[in-house]
């Protein structure tokens, strides 16, 4: 599918690819079909995550530690890869296990048992992890937007679904059609009906 992946583009291939719809959908404010390719994105993050690397300073006997502001769900952290071996001198035996927890109703980076000044020297002060950020789609830049040009036609086909949801949501009745996004094949039907299918779609694809 020809385009790029600024917001402008997605929109306007949207907008082409529902047709008559995109008129009523309009009629609800000048940005309704931006916020569907948005909410796409918001929710193709559950199958195609953007990862961030985050780092804290660790501190002997310190067990809390502060998270990064645009923290979403922690994936893995690399802390100890490059540690002694058991046989060495220095080795500090296992590390801390690391989670996400609520401290005095903060969210923060919880390390259990505090780690100790001999972990420390030997798997070093920086815990560095990977964690879930929300993608970005740039206004009028597509290379500055974070999902891939090959998620292209996943993006318009889970941005239509939002725009039949909104839709049904009108109890729009009569039959509607749209082009779909990877194979561009004319479907007819309900606002309610195609919601159903091309938001089953797009989960299929989006999960493969």
């Amino acid at each position: 599918m020809s385009g790029t992946m600024s917001l402008a583009d997605l929109t306007a291939t949207l907008k082409a690819s529902i047709m008559s719809a995109a008129d009523v959908l309009a009629s609800a404010g000048d940005t309704v079909l931006e916020d569907c390719v948005l909410t796409c994105a918001g929710d193709l993050r559950r199958w195609k995550p953007n990862l961030a690397l985050a780092t804290v300073t660790l501190v002997a006997g310190q067990r809390a530690y502060t998270l990064p502001a645009n923290m979403g769900d922690f994936r893995r952290d690399t802390w100890g890869q490059e540690r002694l071996q058991p046989w060495e001198p220095g080795y500090a035996g296992r590390l801390p296990r690391s989670m996400i927890a609520d401290v005095d109703g903060v969210r923060k980076l919880v390390l259990d048992p505090a780690p100790t000044q001999a972990h420390i020297d030997d798997a070093g002060s920086t815990f560095a992890f990977w964690h879930v950020i929300p993608h970005v789609v740039h206004a009028n830049d597509g290379a500055l937007t974070t999902i891939p040009l090959t998620l292209r036609g996943l993006v318009i086909l889970g941005a239509q679904a939002e725009a039949m949801r909104r839709l049904a949501m009108r109890n729009i009745t009569k039959p509607v059609q749209v082009t779909e996004g990877f194979t561009n094949t004319p479907r007819n039907g309900t606002a309610s009906y195609l919601y159903e299918t091309l938001l089953r779609e797009f989960e299929l694809k989006a999960a493969a």
